[in-house]
């Protein structure tokens, strides 16, 4: 749907990339091929990692996700569960151990990560933050559900709390590489 088109362009001037494509992340991938060679020193078929439907990177880290669901007349779908309680955390937590992994395990440096993560259903938007508080245990927070009308009546009142939170997933995101302030929800 182009109405979250403008989540994508607002990050446009912070030099984040969006990526709206059926490609695997770079974290996820590094996770599959780890085991890929075997012991007797044979290669093992390439197993395919998950593929969000929006990858937000910055200087070739992975910082954010997001998955785009469809709108069910029953209210939530297999789709959407998978997406909300497998893919997206299981990708959140790639991208972390990546960066994690960039600052050397450094532990006062891990514990200012966040990773993000974005559903999109029809017109609702759930945003997702994960973090590591204590330095090494993954948190993921989920933040209040935003939604948007189906007339152009209150479609003002609500998506302006939409665009609130994507400029705080915005300012949260590093200017330079680690740099990070903390998003503040």
């Amino acid at each position: 749907m182009l109405l979250w088109r403008s989540i994508d362009t607002s990050f446009q001037n912070i030099h984040v990339q969006t990526w709206r494509s059926d490609q695997q992340t770079c974290s996820g991938s590094a996770r599959v091929d780890e085991d890929r060679s075997g012991s007797d020193g044979s290669i093992k078929a390439n197993m395919s990692a998950v593929k969000p439907d929006l990858i937000l990177t910055k200087d070739n880290l992975e910082y954010g996700s997001a998955e785009h669901g469809f709108d069910d007349e029953s209210g939530v779908e297999e789709k959407e569960l998978h997406e909300t309680y497998i893919k997206l955390p299981k990708t959140m937590k790639d991208m972390m151990m990546k960066l994690m992994a960039e600052v050397d395990y450094d532990e006062k440096a891990i514990r200012s990560l966040r990773v993000v993560g974005l559903v999109h259903s029809h017109l609702q938007m759930t945003t997702y933050l994960m973090d590591v508080p204590d330095g090494y245990v993954c948190r993921i927070r989920k933040l209040r559900e935003q939604r948007i009308p189906d007339t152009l009546t209150d479609f003002h009142d609500t998506y302006i709390p939409i665009l609130e939170v994507v400029l705080k997933v915005k300012v949260g995101m590093p200017r330079r590489k680690f740099d990070y302030h903390l998003m503040q929800f």
